[in-house]
């Protein structure tokens, strides 16, 4: 998961699995507020989780 426009530092990545845009994920491990980590896929959160 490659998000460029965030980066603070310019870094070349050696793999990336995809771009993702300025949103806020969770899924493979990516939670908020410890709930949605166990996801078996990626999702964007909108609103309030």
């Amino acid at each position: 998961l490659d998000k460029r426009m965030r980066r603070q530092t310019e870094l070349h990545a050696d793999y990336v699995g995809f771009d993702c845009p300025d949103y806020f994920v969770v899924g493979y491990g990516m939670d908020v507020a410890h709930a949605f980590r166990e996801l078996p896929f990626v999702g964007v959160v909108k609103g309030d989780a």
